[in-house]
């Protein structure tokens, strides 16, 4: 699903699509196809969008495994 786009900031989606591309690339080349983004997601909350870390990395059977964390206080 790409739903996930519609949360993004748009000023930021197509720095994180061409990081996302490159990490699946190298994953699928044998490399470690680590993702690392600093997108701003939407936060439902509060409205507005707030800054995250977000990490992937490739499973050995397939898929990814991740984590985002909002650093929206840190910035």
């Amino acid at each position: 699903d790409e739903g996930w786009r519609a949360a993004m900031h748009p000023d930021d989606l197509p720095a994180f699509e061409a990081s996302w591309a490159a990490a699946v690339a190298a994953a699928r080349a044998g490399e470690r196809g680590e993702f690392v983004g600093e997108p701003r997601l939407f936060h439902a909350a509060s409205g507005t969008h707030r800054w995250h870390v977000l990490r992937a990395r490739p499973l050995p059977e397939g898929g990814w495994v991740g984590v985002g964390v909002d650093t929206h206080e840190l910035r």
